[in-house]
């Protein structure tokens, strides 16, 4: 039988049950009163807290945009070293040049072209902290964290490459990578550790990513 507890609480009745059975770990999220997950990740069950970060965590995931959540949150988790980006849209001209004002310089941004569809116009900023992955997040730690996660084929090299540039490079195109849109594996572990989003979900995407692939013909 599996050992299921709340493991984070969103917001707007959004849960997160983690679902331990012998060498599998699973995470569902749902609505605290529905039966049915919207999303689940699923990976080897290692301890939870493994890996160590105050900018990792399962808040972070719960603004990827899969579900509700209060995007108020990602106002301000960069500024507050919860998140060491966050991708923020706004539709309201005044609050989004009131949000850079208060920025000042102290946190590099990346403001794309305006987005206009129909009657609507979408103002979108990637907002990071100064420095790259690698001043904030223990690299070791995070291999090794994969390998106990059984993910084995992720090449190292090019993960810490991207890891060691300035962080504003990875959003501004500078860099060529796109974390919207991950080219490939190493990408998509980058896009993880630049966006918070625990170890575990990263790995349970790779897993599914890995076997889709495998039944392609």
């Amino acid at each position: 039988m599996a050992n299921k507890y709340q493991i984070h609480k969103g917001d707007k009745g959004i849960v997160f049950i983690r679902a331990d059975t012998g060498r599998v770990s699973r995470v569902s999220v749902k609505m605290e009163t529905a039966r049915r997950a919207i999303r689940s990740y699923t990976f080897r069950n290692i301890p939870a807290g493994t890996f160590q970060s105050p900018y990792i965590s399962w808040a972070n995931l719960n603004c990827c945009g899969g579900w509700a959540y209060d995007e108020s949150y990602l106002l301000t988790a960069v500024q507050e070293g919860k998140k060491l980006c966050a991708g923020i849209v706004m539709n309201d001209e005044n609050k989004y040049r009131a949000f850079l004002d208060n920025l000042g310089g102290e946190y590099p941004c990346f403001c794309p072209p305006v987005r206009h569809n129909g009657p609507y116009t979408f103002y979108h900023v990637d907002v990071t902290r100064q420095g790259r992955i690698t001043d904030y997040i223990d690299m070791k730690a995070a291999r090794e964290t994969y390998s106990a996660l059984r993910i084995d084929f992720l090449n190292f090299d090019i993960i810490t490459e991207y890891a060691e540039k300035q962080m504003i490079h990875l959003l501004d195109g500078t860099a060529a990578f796109d974390y919207a849109n991950p080219a490939n594996n190493e990408q998509l572990a980058v896009t993880g550790l630049l966006l918070g989003y625990p170890l575990e979900s990263t790995a349970a995407l790779l897993l599914e990513q890995t076997c889709t692939k495998a039944g392609e013909v």
